[in-house]
């Protein structure tokens, strides 16, 4: 090979693997922002998160020593974050809301909402919603997996604590 065909191999190469560098990278920056804001709602509250996970637009975390669950979403261009003390929830529960679509003479189930609902022991108070996914923002994208297993996380540690 001689020297021009490797060059242009070179670039080409460069050229499909760039777009792919500066998403991750783009990726990694959002994530790091979103984190430093769960830990800045916790710190505030007098916790430090020990287990968070990402997923889309949010990052869900707890403390594992004070029990509580932290919750921060940038939807939009607009913020908002919320926690739930563990010792006064109940129960833990994924909410989904559904709706049903004819299509082409087919039935089609779509999913509108993913929430983490959360149950107060004392009946005065109101329920804690986290809405993970709603149809008007964004695709779902493996919220309902995340949120079956931090509502199983959840309960667990409630059945312990009681």
């Amino acid at each position: 090979m001689d020297l021009g065909s490797i060059t242009v191999g070179t670039i080409i190469v460069a050229i499909c693997i760039v777009p792919f560098v500066i998403m991750a990278i783009n990726k990694k920056k959002k994530e790091n922002k979103m984190l430093q804001a769960l830990n800045h709602i916790a710190t505030a509250q007098n916790h430090t998160i020990s287990d968070y996970e990402f997923c889309g637009d949010f990052v869900i975390g707890r403390d594992k020593e004070l029990n509580a669950i932290f919750f921060y979403k940038e939807s939009n261009g607009q913020a908002q974050s919320s926690s739930v003390d563990l010792s006064t929830i109940k129960n833990c529960q994924t909410v989904k809301a559904h709706r049903n679509v004819k299509s082409g003479g087919e039935q089609l189930t779509i999913t509108e909402r993913v929430a983490l609902a959360f149950t107060p022991s004392n009946a005065t108070e109101r329920e804690v919603s986290f809405t993970l996914y709603d149809v008007d923002n964004m695709q779902l994208n493996g919220e309902l997996q995340l949120a079956d297993s931090w509502s199983t996380l959840i309960n667990k540690k409630l059945q312990i604590a009681s």
